[in-house]
């Protein structure tokens, strides 16, 4: 009888309330797949998804260096594009895991990182997850706070790369470490993860989100809003006898590495125009911002040879990028004619560009910042002639004064 009841009761709790929610089991061991993180954590998984990190193996430029790389040479490819293999050793890539590139139970099953070890990362994957914040949350998986996740030397383990030579092929870490951003306390995820005000971790039907979300779309390089914010531009115009002196001064504002970084194919470009009246261009020069890298032998690596600057660089040939906060001055001289006009426009423009010989077109341009000046370079030209009018005018004036006390002189006497 009383079986009964309670069988009654709860079939009316179900009817009224609901059937209880069920959530995804997370696996004791292994790497769960990303969708099963995105039942529970919807709007974080829509923003990796649509990320690069996600797209870490598929992307083009990756597969187009990848395929031309030697068997026993990928491992160094995919230990960062594919980090799970560092624990699965699926180098075949024939899990369903593997396919996810930077998947999320990688990161968040990462323990700590010692940068001075060959492998950087201690792992334990399975039903423990680590983040940045603390939560008694136990549905789906067990949580744990991690401290190593709100820190540089976490993005360090893949965005310091060093090959076989012991070059550091990207040095995005290095370059951080050494700036004024590591001396004030900002890591790498105060700039490209974000807080998101209004983004829930986890779905309301789970759970009651009591912390602001760190943004999970990882923006970096190639993303407009980081690269028109990573420089500002300014240009100082003057006449110097027949020619338009232009001095430009270029200030890496915002980033907190070197301008560019990453892949030493990419590069930052600064262009200076001198239009005449109508627009024609009468004058232009450049200044090229990249690392050049040589091999073994002292050959310079070509900027197309994405693959060789991984595997075979050995040595750093020039490095003219510009550093955390810096401002570069650059001089520029245009000689002026006559038929160029009277108001002449300096245009300096700064862009970012990324050589890609695997797509069409075959680079990646976006500009980041810009100033446009006028200058009149008649006004120069009537000042002179005024001063030597009026130069003349008082000499004259001088003279007719001295022949005139000579004519009173000579009348006194």
């Amino acid at each position: 009888m009383i079986s009964m009841i309670m069988l009654l009761g709860l079939l009316a709790n179900i009817f009224l309330i609901g059937a209880p929610t069920e959530y995804p089991s997370v696996k004791n061991e292994g790497y769960p797949e990303s969708q099963i993180c995105g039942k529970c954590h919807t709007a974080i998984y829509k923003e990796w998804k649509n990320s690069l990190h996600a797209s870490s193996l598929s992307d083009p430029v990756f597969l187009g260096v990848f395929n031309e790389v030697e068997r026993d040479k990928k491992s160094f490819c995919l230990k960062c594009h594919v980090p799970t293999v560092r624990v699965t050793r699926d180098y075949d890539l024939a899990q369903s895991i593997s396919k996810e590139g930077v998947t999320c139970d990688f990161c968040h099953t990462v323990k700590s990182v010692d940068l001075n070890k060959e492998e950087p990362f201690e792992f334990d994957p399975g039903v423990v997850k680590r983040g940045p914040f603390e939560s008694h949350l136990k549905i789906g998986h067990k949580n744990l706070y991690s401290a190593i996740h709100l820190k540089a030397e976490f993005c360090a383990g893949c965005h310091e790369v060093v090959n076989e030579n012991g070059f550091h092929v990207m040095s995005t870490y290095s370059e951080w470490k050494m700036g004024p951003y590591a001396e004030k306390g900002i890591q790498c995820q105060n700039c490209h993860m974000p807080e998101e005000f209004g983004t829930p971790i986890v779905n309301p039907e789970v759970a009651k989100t009591e912390h602001t979300v760190t943004a999970h779309k990882f923006q970096g390089g190639h993303t407009q809003i980081n690269i028109t914010k990573a420089a500002t531009l300014t240009q100082m115009l003057d006449k110097v006898d027949d020619s338009v002196s232009v001095v430009v001064y270029i200030t890496n504002s915002e980033a907190g590495h070197f301008l560019p970084t990453g892949i030493p194919s990419r590069r930052v470009i600064l262009t200076v125009k001198l239009l005449d009246s109508k627009g024609g261009v009468v004058g232009e020069k450049e200044v090229v911002y990249r690392r050049v890298l040589v091999d073994g032998e002292g050959k310079e690596i070509a900027e197309k040879d994405i693959n060789d600057m991984f595997l075979k660089a050995a040595a750093l040939r020039s490095d003219n990028r510009i550093k955390p906060k810096e401002t570069r001055r650059e001089e520029f001289v245009f000689p002026f004619t006559r038929r160029m006009g009277k108001a002449l426009t300096v245009e300096s423009t700064l862009r970012y560009e990324f050589r890609v010989p695997y797509l069409e077109p075959n680079a990646m341009r976006m500009e980041m910042a810009r100033d446009v000046k006028t200058i009149n370079m008649e006004t120069e030209v009537i000042g002179i002639w005024k001063w030597i009018i009026s130069l003349a005018g008082v000499l004259g004036l001088l003279f007719i004064l001295r022949i005139t006390l000579q004519k009173w002189r000579r009348y006194l006497q």
